[in-house]
């Protein structure tokens, strides 16, 4: 065998052995593993003033759960503009959701209870985040087996954001979409929100139609716009989803 195949054979052997130690030395992993009954919730003008989110646990364990909400100030131009629910005035938060925790056996499910407190008068929609969060289970203070097990495991958390829009009266979506070479402006004139996906674009050139050309899915809230650069200067076609059904858009 050469001095080159030796040392390959070595570190190999080497990389495996520290696999093997480090399997042995961590932490467990294990997953919290809940599901939710819907990802998005819609309040009309005229319809309930609660809605009901259903959570189930899917795992063997017991599966711990935080609750929370946030609103966005700013969804049109900045999804990330957040305000908390905590220590404010739930009326003019405009909505509360209960319990703000929950414990679930396995197999159980339980519900969170939505309500609306807003008066109606928005002229767009009121965004919302629903924050479902599994957390790792209260440590007692008393030492047990159990506990001690559970301390060496490392939980794989899958939390849930649901969206929650207080729609405004008479909601309607109005899209168009204007191309100027390989820059696509959408714009919503009307006053809720659709979800644009399944974009596709005719190429432009032989050589462009070797590409995979692909456009962004995004959402587009009501009274305003937004311009993307496209991968092609060639129309281009979405789908949009909003509260009624489906429809196709098309560019020039």
């Amino acid at each position: 065998m050469s001095i080159k195949s030796r040392i390959s054979q070595l570190f190999l052997i080497s990389v495996g052995f520290l696999l093997f130690s480090f399997l042995l030395i961590s932490p467990a992993l294990t997953q919290a593993a809940i599901r939710v009954s819907t990802l998005r919730v819609d309040f009309s003008a005229d319809g309930n003033r609660y809605q009901d989110v259903f959570v189930q646990n899917m795992g063997d364990e017991i599966a711990y759960i935080n609750i929370s909400l946030f609103k966005r100030t700013d969804p049109a131009h900045d999804v990330n503009k957040i305000i908390s629910d905590e220590g404010g005035d739930p009326k003019l938060f405009g909505l509360v959701a209960t319990p703000s925790k929950m414990a679930l056996d396995p197999g159980q499910t339980k519900r969170i209870r939505l309500l609306n407190l807003t008066n109606g008068q928005n002229q767009t929609d009121l965004v919302y985040g629903l924050s479902v969060l599994p957390v790792a289970p209260p440590i007692e203070r008393a030492p047990s087996a159990a506990n001690l097990n559970n301390a060496g495991q490392v939980t794989i958390i899958s939390a849930y954001i649901i969206g929650v829009y207080i729609l405004p009266k008479n909601p309607v979506v109005n899209l168009n979409l204007k191309r100027a070479g390989n820059i696509l402006t959408i714009s919503n004139t009307g006053n809720t929100n659709a979800f644009l996906d399944q974009c596709t674009q005719a190429p432009s050139t032989p050589v462009s139609a070797k590409t995979n050309n692909t456009c962004p899915d995004l959402r587009i809230y009501g009274q305003s716009s937004k311009t993307i650069t496209l991968p092609a200067a060639a129309p281009v076609s979405y789908r949009a989803s909003y509260l009624n059904g489906f429809y196709n858009l098309k560019s020039n």
